[in-house]
């Protein structure tokens, strides 16, 4: 039954978001991109609290919550020249809330967590609009490393279930297997490739590289946020960070992958490729 609602949502959810993106770049909407990212950012903050909390790290609820939209939109508005600052703000908030008094130790960890937190969801998240609002192509890009990330998702979940046998790291995450990575990785090149064979910039010989490499951080990236995550979830002792789509479990649960694979890609597009300004 969970991979039927795993299956059923996706297929709903993948043309979904595919949609929205073309709709906010042909018709110059990119607060729809800002709707998204609040969609998922705001229930993804309140699961990272409840985590928190039941590692006896207390973070402040409402001014935790507060500070991501604020974040989100001040890196859309004006051209993202206030996101920075924003990030600052909150992070200083975090920082100056518990200097107030209470023990130096429960403060100090969470101010960690604050601070943390602000950094993992809203910061790392925005990178999909610098991704989108990149240029006329921007939409594409978005739309690649979204699909990327699903495809590394379906194929390591597919492949792992029928086929693992060999763990990768059973103590933090024992449905992880090899098998399961390749399977996630050889899917991330077949989306890669589909990806980046329109662009003509590139030879052939160029492409080819490019699809493996970027395939491989892709995969790497996507691992290590969906481990990452699991730690977490350990930390706190809960199997599921929430209750958020049918089959997918929380937020958390659908973005851990996400929030390390879209700097990776921005990284990738602008640092090695120079497709991205």
């Amino acid at each position: 039954m969970n991979l039927i609602e795993r299956l059923a949502t996706s297929v709903i959810l993948i043309p979904t978001i595919l949609g929205l993106l073309y709709i906010a770049a042909r018709y110059g909407l990119p607060w729809i991109i800002g709707i998204i990212l609040m969609v998922v950012a705001i229930p993804a903050g309140l699961e990272y609290i409840k985590l928190m909390h039941k590692t006896d790290i207390k973070i402040a609820r409402w001014e935790f919550l507060a500070s991501i939209p604020f974040i989100i939109f001040a890196y859309i508005v004006f051209d993202g020249r206030y996101g920075d600052i924003a990030l600052l703000i909150g992070i200083s908030y975090q920082i100056l809330r518990y200097l107030r008094g209470g023990k130096h130790r429960q403060g100090l960890a969470a101010i960690a967590a604050g601070a943390f937190g602000l950094l993992y969801i809203p910061w790392m998240l925005h990178f999909f609009y610098r991704i989108f609002a990149s240029g006329p192509t921007g939409w594409i890009y978005a739309s690649s490393v979204f699909l990327m990330v699903c495809a590394y998702d379906a194929g390591a979940y597919a492949v792992g279930s029928r086929f693992g046998r060999h763990r990768v790291f059973p103590l933090v995450s024992p449905n992880k297997t090899w098998e399961g990575l390749l399977g996630g990785f050889i899917l991330t090149v077949i989306i890669t490739a589909l990806s980046l064979l329109w662009i003509g910039e590139l030879t052939v010989g160029q492409k080819v590289l490019h699809i493996l490499l970027l395939s491989g951080l892709i995969s790497a990236a996507t691992q290590i946020g969906d481990l990452f995550e699991s730690k977490l979830k350990r930390a706190a002792g809960v199997k599921d960070s929430g209750i958020f789509l049918p089959g997918h479990g929380g937020a958390l649960d659908r973005l851990d992958g996400f929030l390390f694979a879209l700097p990776a890609f921005y990284f990738y597009f602008y640092e090695v490729l120079g497709f991205i300004y």
